[in-house]
């Protein structure tokens, strides 16, 4: 990324370099993947369905759910689900993620609004972090851990303290 920026722009970001920062999307995309937004989808069903292959109804205005999370670290869609790997989203990868196997803004006309915006606003500050900083956890501390209690994700207790290390312009 910085040698992409430097070259092209005088160490400038701009949209298009966002958008051809290929690894950049796929580090956002699994991170999105192991911690999404949110932890479950809920639909009402509009009409009585029959799922395929089964007895099983949905009857018109029974709510459905999506658990999204456990979707996201199911060894059948994603091996290794625990493991960090965004190579299983760059380009040439992605065909192998079954549809409807990642859903970290939802899916269909109810999926969220703000998707293109909020992934492009993360990508740009994310960027230009990598541009300016190299980024470690700080020496004393562990690995980030997650609280997953129902619908939401957070921080567990404690500090997190990230060293920055300035990346001098070459």
């Amino acid at each position: 990324m910085q040698e992409l920026v430097r070259q092209n722009n005088n160490g400038k970001l701009n949209y298009q370099d966002i958008m051809e920062a290929k690894y950049l999307d796929a580090v956002l995309s699994e991170t999105l993947r192991l911690y999404p937004p949110g932890h479950v989808i809920e639909r009402q069903c509009t009409k009585e369905y029959n799922i395929p292959g089964t007895s099983i109804i949905i009857s018109e205005g029974q709510i459905v759910s999506f658990p999204v999370y456990s979707i996201h670290r199911d060894e059948r869609y994603y091996p290794n689900p625990e493991e960090f790997q965004p190579d299983r989203f760059l380009p040439e990868n992605r065909k192998n993620i079954p549809q409807g196997a990642f859903l970290p803004f939802g899916v269909g006309p109810r999926m969220c609004i703000a998707q293109r915006f909020a992934q492009m606003e993360s990508k740009l500050a994310l960027a230009e972090l990598v541009l300016k900083y190299r980024l470690s956890l700080a020496e004393g501390y562990e690995q980030l851990s997650f609280d997953t209690s129902p619908g939401i994700m957070r921080l567990r207790k404690g500090t997190v303290m990230i060293k920055l290390e300035e990346v001098k312009n070459e």
